[in-house]
């Protein structure tokens, strides 16, 4: 046999050797996929996930999108109310707000804007959501915000919601080591008008509070 047709030989059963394993990998992958398949999972974004994974993944990316839009929304809004001319429309739109997915997005505002009147329009609309998240930033704002008058139209919106959902987180602040914040929790109870809380209220002036100073 000559050279020429030894390689002529070699190479188709190099190349045949090479359909082979790729037609072995391509059974092994088609395999693989009918068993994943078989169990409930599908390929998505180079992995295996379960329908209800994929489900949440996406929601979860959906509800990132949308807070990001709200977070761009309201600032136009925000720079809006400065203008004389937009500041009403701007105005009326941030109180009516009424989607979850602009909670952080207005507690930011509640926790950080300087000027009272947005805060309670902030105020205003977390109330109309009245998820719980939008809730917990009430019962926080309630509690814990450094401006009085903020405080205040928290807990009155708490009140139009309910008190029961704002009660146990106030109750539990009672027992803080921080005397500021146990007689804000007080004061926002006594204005929620708790009676189910007046046991813990009266526990809460018994406690002693010890401090070392010095030596």
């Amino acid at each position: 046999m000559s050279p020429r047709r030894t390689l002529s030989c070699l190479a188709l059963v190099v190349t045949a050797a090479a359909a082979l394993a790729a037609a072995a990998d391509e059974s092994v992958r088609t395999t693989q996929q009918q068993s994943m398949a078989e169990r409930g999972y599908v390929r998505h974004r180079g992995g295996w996930r379960t329908a209800q994974e994929i489900d949440l993944i996406e929601r979860a990316e959906r509800a990132t999108l949308a807070q990001k839009e709200w977070n761009g929304r309201l600032e136009r809004l925000r720079r809006q109310v400065e203008q004389p001319a937009q500041a009403d429309r701007a105005a009326e739109e941030i109180r009516e707000i009424s989607d979850p997915a602009a909670v952080s997005a207005l507690a930011a505002l509640v926790a950080k804007d300087p000027v009272l009147r947005v805060r309670s329009w902030c105020i205003e609309a977390l109330a109309r959501i009245r998820s719980p998240d939008a809730v917990g930033v009430l019962v926080s704002a309630a509690l814990d915000h450094p401006d009085p008058e903020t405080r205040i139209a928290a807990v009155e919106r708490l009140q139009l919601i309910g008190p029961h959902v704002a009660v146990p987180t106030l109750v539990a602040a009672l027992r803080s080591a921080d005397n500021a914040q146990v007689n804000r929790a007080a004061e926002a109870l006594g204005r929620l008008n708790a009676t189910s809380a007046v046991g813990p209220l009266i526990d809460a002036l018994e406690t002693q509070h010890v401090t070392v100073t010095g030596d």
